[in-house]
């Protein structure tokens, strides 16, 4: 662009790019969305400030770049959705611990959507990230773990992804086994914000957890301070576990207003079933089949 003497993009507003970008000679008044492959966004670019939207596809990158990206996101005042796809990312041992201590609070820049994919193990790299992200507080916080053998509980304990302390709606998508119920009452114990959690899970058990202790009625107040629970895909829930889930999230007093139970595709449960528990509880339960 340069050697066709294009200097200025006056109506450029959404760039991509492979590597790392070289856009320190051209002026870009109106980018606001930026794509990227293979490379984090390094500090020293300019225009971070009209960055709104950043998607960055990460391939066995390396943790050297975490920093500088974390420093690179401090300037990126108006950003309103980041969503980043991590595959075979790696951490040097001379990189741990990393020096946070010039980052902002935690929690203390709001965005409208934080969206992580994780296709591999990578819990150093995930662990350097998520404290380079510690301070944004999403409104939305989607997880997508994506291969059947990664351990889910990794991601989902807030002690070890701080990110889930400080949102409203948290969307979790992953094709591994695990008891969505306990990831419920575990947020509710430490997260006083979250509204909806949404589950896309086809290898979701059923509520393991209910029936392996018998949840106390205190556990259960503080699960209804959700005022969503959505479950799609989850194949392997039986009309009673949706009874059942019904029965107690539904039932009792409501904290934060009406409460939604939502069921979407999910294999074993049929219309005939879901029209008998809505004769009880209403417009409170919804599906789509």
């Amino acid at each position: 662009m340069t050697e066709l003497g294009i200097p200025i993009l006056p109506s450029l507003r959404h760039l991509s790019y492979v590597r790392r970008p070289v856009v320190s000679t051209f002026s870009m008044p109106r980018l606001s969305h930026i794509t990227g492959y293979g490379g984090l966004l390094p500090v020293g670019i300019g225009l971070l400030s009209q960055l709104t939207h950043v998607t960055l596809h990460l391939l066995r990158e390396d943790a050297t770049g975490i920093e500088e990206f974390a420093n690179a996101l401090h300037r990126m005042t108006n950003l309103k959705d980041l969503s980043l796809n991590l595959q075979g990312c790696t951490v040097s041992v001379h990189l741990l611990p990393m020096d946070t201590t010039a980052f902002p609070k935690p929690h203390s820049v709001h965005v409208d959507r934080l969206a992580i994919s994780i296709a591999d193990e990578m819990r150093e790299y995930s662990a350097l990230l998520f404290d380079a992200l510690v301070h944004l507080r999403p409104s939305i916080y989607e997880l997508c773990l994506k291969r059947k053998g990664m351990d889910p509980d990794m991601f989902l304990r807030p002690s070890k992804n701080p990110l889930l302390l400080h949102s409203h709606t948290i969307k979790i998508h992953t094709p591994a086994r695990f008891d969505p119920l306990e990831i419920v009452e575990r947020l509710t114990k430490v997260c006083s914000t979250v509204r909806m959690v949404h589950f896309d899970t086809p290898q979701a058990e059923g509520l393991i957890r209910l029936f392996a202790e018998l949840l106390r009625e205190d556990a259960w107040e503080r699960i209804r301070s959700i005022r969503h629970l959505r479950f799609e895909g989850c194949d392997l829930f039986s009309e009673y576990t949706v009874e059942v889930l019904a029965n107690n999230f539904l039932r009792g007093e409501a904290k934060n207003g009406p409460q939604c139970l939502e069921v979407i595709s999910c294999k074993k449960i049929s219309e005939d079933f879901l029209c008998g528990l809505r004769d009880e509880f209403g417009d409170n339960l919804k599906w789509t089949l």
